[in-house]
């Protein structure tokens, strides 16, 4: 069967630091492929930003 993608704001991923993130962006783990070609280090960087956003709108909703 198919692995289930995580979502952004589970807590593994919310508590990943912000170093390793890039580093799993960059080169891929699992079954996901790195993005270091399609995506320049900056953009890498502002994605990081955005899920840390997501991750902070989706814990304020929650009221976590």
């Amino acid at each position: 069967g198919s692995v289930p993608m995580p979502s952004f704001d589970e807590e593994r991923l919310v508590q990943m630091p912000d170093g390793e993130l890039f580093d799993v962006i960059t080169n891929g783990k699992g079954l996901m492929q790195g993005y270091e070609y399609p995506l320049t280090a900056e953009d890498r960087w502002a994605v990081i930003a955005y899920v840390r956003k997501m991750q902070s709108e989706r814990a304020a909703r929650d009221g976590s």
